[in-house]
């Protein structure tokens, strides 16, 4: 399942994941992001919710990264976790542990 919203201050479009972002999910997931770039805001994705994550999900993240601020919300699943350290995107996304710590860092 993905929810997306806007918040207003600060300012930030995001993207809640839940459940399994595989094969069948790309299609949305592509909108969603295509989206969240567009609205020219940092964008925050909360994975607390998701139990699995393939290929098309790190190729999105990592997309989004490269033209917005990408703030990943925790805690990561164990499956989620590994696939992130097996790619090496570890430490090119960063994971704050809530909604409320993602929001103040882009207060910063």
């Amino acid at each position: 399942m993905v929810i997306s919203t806007r918040y207003p201050s600060p300012r930030a479009f995001v993207v809640a994941l839940w459940g399994s972002a595989g094969p069948d999910a790309s299609e949305r997931l592509e909108a969603v992001f295509r989206e969240a770039v567009a609205s020219g805001d940092p964008v925050i994705v909360d994975l607390a919710g998701l139990a699995f994550c393939d290929a098309h999900l790190l190729g999105h993240l990592l997309a989004v990264r490269l033209r917005r601020t990408l703030i990943l919300v925790g805690p990561l699943s164990d499956q989620v976790k590994r696939r992130f350290a097996v790619t090496g995107t570890t430490k090119a996304l960063k994971v704050q542990p809530g909604l409320t710590a993602a929001l103040a860092h882009l207060a910063l």
